[in-house]
């Protein structure tokens, strides 16, 4: 009897040897597709669409728009000053 589990573990663990390098040989052969550029990408210093379009970005800056600025005139009582 213990010959018999013997031999079937021995399947089983030829069954999961088998199972396991087939996993492995489907994420080898997906990982090594070469990838779609479905967005935008930068290239050095320039920014291409997905479809290989160099794009022209147009914004404004509103950097630091919240802090007061240091030149401006304190409040001293005074209401209006040129």
């Amino acid at each position: 009897m213990k010959n018999m589990n013997i031999v079937h573990d021995a399947k089983s663990i030829n069954m999961m040897s088998k199972i396991w390098i087939f996993f492995i040989l489907v994420l080898l052969f997906t990982s090594c597709q070469k990838a779609e550029k479905k967005f935008v990408y930068v290239d050095g210093e320039n920014i291409y669409s997905a479809k290989g379009d160099l794009l022209h970005l147009k914004g404004v800056n509103l950097g630091n728009w919240l802090l007061p600025d240091s030149l401006a005139p304190k409040k001293t009582g005074v209401k209006f000053q040129i």
